[in-house]
């Protein structure tokens, strides 16, 4: 059976006070990423997945994949950056969580 798992960087535009600032990079491990880029799937499912840490350096963003590789031992699909076009939602983890909880109910 497949794990369909993978650690995956989320690389975004850093937009400050409506100025491009480079990007922001967001790392997570999960399972069915390519469900995210499903039209009917929200921002909240983003939020709720990429909601740790942010950092501004790409190779600061490869350490934390490389040491959550590390520790988890095995994923499918090794490290992945995504990259999106657009800033991150504004949207806490919180508030995610419960829109996806509401979807579903």
């Amino acid at each position: 059976m497949s794990a369909d798992n993978g650690i995956y960087i989320l690389k975004t535009p850093a937009i400050i006070d409506g100025v491009n600032k480079g990007y922001e990079y967001r790392v997570a491990h999960t399972q069915g990423i390519e469900c995210i880029d499903d039209s009917r799937m929200g921002d909240e499912y983003l939020v709720s997945i990429f909601s740790g840490k942010v950092t501004r350096s790409s190779d600061k963003a490869m350490v934390v994949a490389t040491k959550m590789l590390t520790e988890i031992g095995y994923v499918e699909y090794g490290i992945s950056v995504l990259t999106r076009d657009v800033p991150f939602p504004n949207m806490t983890k919180f508030m995610a969580d419960r829109k996806i909880r509401q979807s579903l109910e």
